[in-house]
């Protein structure tokens, strides 16, 4: 009986650990800008070539939603969103009786985007955040930008939560 136990808990431990790599995670350490800051515009800083655009565009959705406006350049704040990778790769080296078909493996890292507002009048960090998840990839695998600008939308908007949302400009 307490194999069984001991059995049922390792399975929900695991399968526990597997949803924890499935979600998007925010951060936040340094918070907010003036209440007179209402323009952004946002650079992307060693961001892959196919994330970017997903980045920058589901950035600025979150943003604008707080009632901030998005310009090309020259905004009250400026935004960088900056990629940085934290390698989890297993380096085990493997038995005689793997059965694999590539010698390509397994790849488990970190993926965070930090980011950094500057306001543009003082140069002064008003913001600084991240979101990040943990991926776990195998061979032939690819990002699904569906689900994954779902979940980025998502992580933006709670981690940009804490500025408080700006009243529309009066006509």
């Amino acid at each position: 009986m307490k194999s069984v136990t001991l059995t049922v808990f390792l399975f929900g431990l695991i399968a526990l650990a597997g949803c924890a790599s499935n979600s998007v995670v925010s951060h936040m350490d340094t918070c907010c800008p003036g209440s007179d800051t209402r323009t952004f515009s946002v650079s992307a800083d060693g961001i892959p070539a196919f994330l970017g655009p997903i980045m920058v565009s589901n950035f600025s959705v979150a943003l604008a939603s707080r009632g901030f406006q998005p310009v090309d350049d020259g905004g009250d704040l400026l935004v960088t969103l900056r990629y940085e990778q934290e390698d989890l790769t297993d380096d085990r080296t493997r038995s005689n009786f793997d059965e694999r078909i590539s010698p390509g493996g397994d790849v488990r890292f970190v993926a965070r985007m930090v980011i950094e507002m500057v306001d543009t009048s003082t140069g002064k960090l008003v913001f600084r955040g991240n979101i990040h998840r943990v991926h776990d990839v195998s061979p032939g695998e690819f990002m699904h930008v569906g689900r994954a600008s779902m979940a980025l939308l998502e992580a933006f908007d709670k981690a940009l939560a804490p500025i408080p949302a700006l009243a529309p400009p009066e006509i």
